[in-house]
């Protein structure tokens, strides 16, 4: 599967990490894994790695995932980060970002440090 995940249940993140071509579908399926997990809370904090991507869904597609996404929200508390280290992954995140509606809860981020200091300190990154 082109996007795995773990539960870290110490530290109450959720991480998943993607690779190679990655589809709404494969994203669809991550969501709805992910929230069926017995470990998964829904206040988790969550990072999302798409530094091994080499392909990702389209635009339209993104407003798509984006509408599911708000269906399965996670508690206010929760904080989000995206780590995308090309020019595509960066700017497709940042579409998801406007799509899905979480404000500031959600960071997309170019290095893990910044995105782990959002998430276990809640110190924004700069």
């Amino acid at each position: 599967m082109p996007l795995t995940y773990s539960v870290d249940t110490d530290q109450k993140i959720l991480r998943s990490e993607g690779k190679g071509v990655l589809s709404v579908a494969d994203m669809m399926a991550y969501f709805t894994a992910t929230r069926a997990d017995p470990r998964y809370e829904h206040d988790m904090h969550r990072v999302m790695d798409l530094r091994g991507v080499t392909q990702l869904p389209s635009s339209e597609d993104i407003r798509s995932l984006a509408a599911f996404a708000r269906t399965l929200a996670p508690e206010e508390t929760a904080r989000m980060a995206i780590i995308a280290s090309s020019d595509l992954a960066f700017g497709v995140s940042m579409m998801f970002k406007a799509f899905v509606g979480y404000g500031e809860r959600l960071v997309v981020v170019r290095d893990e440090g910044e995105a782990m200091d959002w998430l276990t300190k809640g110190r924004a990154p700069e």
